[in-house]
């Protein structure tokens, strides 16, 4: 089965997609490395009207430390991290942890916001959260609504 039609957008900037998904007209979906949303919409389990392509904002592909903290944008790669393209402020622990996710392919496409939101490492990340420490900050740094 394919996909039903919708309407694809690839904004140039986090603004632009914040703006597209304030304004269309019916059901919305993001897509970045389209691991999980790809098959979702072969198998129209799911039918948007438009899909927000993510994969080409830099501000979503940024990981640096703060202070204590590591940093991660929604974009990054499990490839990025096993290939040790960001911080790394667990020994290696990640980068092994990254690097036992499904096969090379997944793990070149599929990204740590698409994990987050779809719960997919519930199924192929081992399970290396047991006495992780984190937080999960969504739009940080834009305006709070109110």
């Amino acid at each position: 089965m394919k996909a039903a039609s919708f309407a694809y957008e690839r904004p140039p900037d986090f603004k632009a997609a914040l703006a597209l998904m304030t304004k269309v007209e019916g059901s919305s979906k993001i897509i970045a490395g389209g691991q999980s949303l790809g098959p979702m919409l072969n198998l129209r389990l799911v039918e948007p009207n438009l899909i927000i392509d993510i994969a080409g904002l830099s501000e979503l592909k940024q990981a640096e430390r703060s202070g204590d903290e590591l940093v991660i944008g929604a974009c990054i790669t499990h490839g990025d991290i096993e290939d040790g393209r960001i911080p790394d402020v667990t020994r290696g622990a990640m980068q092994r942890v990254a690097g036992a996710i499904a096969y090379r392919a997944v793990r070149n496409r599929g990204t740590i916001g698409g994990s987050l939101c779809t719960r997919r490492d519930r199924r192929s990340r081992p399970r290396s959260r047991h006495g992780a420490v984190g937080t999960l900050g969504l739009c940080q740094g834009l305006p709070q609504a109110g």
